[in-house]
């Protein structure tokens, strides 16, 4: 017989390892972190050069007359926004960035240092008598015409500029009692937008100015006890929004008196002024529809005129707002280098956009 194996149970079949599965190809190590990091410089440089951009701008006034000298008067909101994008690109850890976001604050901060330095002075300081005068747009007419004279009043007003000014408004500062305190003046007043007027405490002769443009911008020769001659025109020029409104903007501010300028007058009847020149004052007051950060506006301030505002540091108060557009200060007094600012305030006006400004001029002596 052969030979009998010994049965020891079923055999278990063949084992196979399961079938793998292709999982996709991740990057690790150093093929991953230079994309990282590339895309980390990408966004550092992409918040600090449009910041750069809009410096560059509004330092070299390029763009005047365009939609670009519109959007300038935003340069406070972008100043603030560089600390942001200086703290942003701070932690992202890209130092050329870093560097140059930083170098932009301090730009921006030269910028801005005007509205809050006092200053420029006249060289030698004037000795003539006190002249407080106020601007105020009063907004279609809206306003709170007892509101207005009450300020006039409390603040011991001498000359009051007011833009917007229509018919029924005139009579209703009138019946406020604005006759009283101001008696005498240079009064344009029209419905809609285009009205303005120039109330004065002393006697007002009429002058010709020569300013351009649809809303009226009336100049008066007021006679100030121990002072020259003060030549002031209220001014309002159009918004510079859109291509005509810029170019009428722009007009209109070209037009300006410069001081120095003669003083155009009829001269036929007893309240005109006659030709002028140096040793008259002038003064711009009203709503300009421009701030600071405008080079047109900047242009017509290198001609010989100081912002009141900025001359005491108060530059930055802002004297306009309408629904959710940003704040900006658009309503200024501008003086000539012969006249020094004493203090400058802004108060809100119920009905109106536009804050009242009060300026407190020393004026050189007669």
């Amino acid at each position: 017989m052969g030979d009998i194996g010994v049965w020891d149970g079923p055999r278990e079949p063949p084992r196979h390892p399961p079938p793998t599965r292709e999982l996709p190809l991740v990057e690790t190590g150093p093929g991953r972190r230079p994309r990282r990091e590339a895309m980390r410089i990408a966004a550092a440089w992409a918040l600090v050069v449009p910041a750069v951009a809009w410096l560059a701008v509004r330092a070299s006034g390029v763009g005047a007359g365009t939609w670009i000298e519109t959007a300038i008067v935003l340069t406070p909101f972008v100043a603030l926004g560089s600390v942001v994008v200086l703290g942003v690109v701070a932690a992202l850890r890209v130092r050329p960035a870093v560097l140059a976001a930083a170098a932009t604050c301090i730009g921006y901060g030269a910028v801005m240092a005007p509205l809050f330095a006092p200053g420029p002075h006249p060289s030698y300081p004037p000795r003539g008598p006190e002249l407080r005068v106020m601007t105020v747009n009063v907004q279609f007419g809206w306003a709170d015409a007892q509101q207005v004279v009450s300020l006039v009043r409390e603040r011991d007003v001498d000359v009051l500029g007011v833009q917007e000014l229509t018919p029924a408004f005139d009579a209703a500062l009138r019946t406020a009692g604005l006759e009283d305190l101001l008696p005498y003046g240079e009064v344009e007043a029209a419905d809609g937008p285009e009205g303005t007027g120039l109330y004065s405490r002393y006697r007002v002769r009429h002058a010709d100015d020569g300013i351009t443009g649809r809303h009226r911008s009336p100049t008066g020769l007021v006679d100030v006890p121990g002072a020259p001659p003060v030549a002031v025109s209220v001014v309002h020029p159009t918004p510079p929004v859109g291509g005509t409104g810029r170019a009428e903007w722009r007009a209109t501010f070209a037009s300006f008196p410069r001081p120095g300028d003669p003083l155009g007058g009829d001269p036929v009847g007893a309240d005109v002024a006659g030709p002028g020149g140096d040793d008259a004052v002038r003064l711009l007051i009203g709503d300009f529809n421009a701030t600071v950060d405008q080079p047109t506006l900047r242009d017509l301030i290198a001609d010989g005129y100081v912002d009141a505002a900025g001359a005491v540091g108060r530059g930055w108060v802002m004297t306009w707002r309408l629904n959710v557009a940003p704040p900006l200060a658009i309503d200024h007094v501008l003086v000539d280098e012969k006249t020094a600012v004493r203090d400058v305030s802004a108060h809100g006006v119920a009905g109106s956009d536009h804050r009242a400004v009060v300026a407190t001029l020393r004026l050189p002596a007669d």
